[in-house]
């Protein structure tokens, strides 16, 4: 289960989710227009291809000052 990615903060393009690494279950976001993302290899992973998703999602769809829990 995917969560929703919000709109590239900086241009305004559509956000996706970009597999890699090897096992596969090493994801990241990015903009699919300016590229800008998030850095898949800084989150520690969950071993789990949706728990991983979650982790990039909760970072890419931060805005500041939006409170986080």
């Amino acid at each position: 289960m995917a969560t929703d990615l919000k709109p590239c903060p900086f241009c305004g393009g559509k956000a996706e989710y970009e597999q890699f690494a090897n096992p596969k279950t090493s994801y990241s976001v990015k903009c699919t227009v300016c590229r800008c993302g998030t850095y898949g290899w800084d989150c520690p992973s969950t071993g789990t291809h949706d728990g991983n998703k979650a982790m990039q999602a909760e970072r890419w769809n931060r805005r500041k000052g939006e409170l986080t829990n």
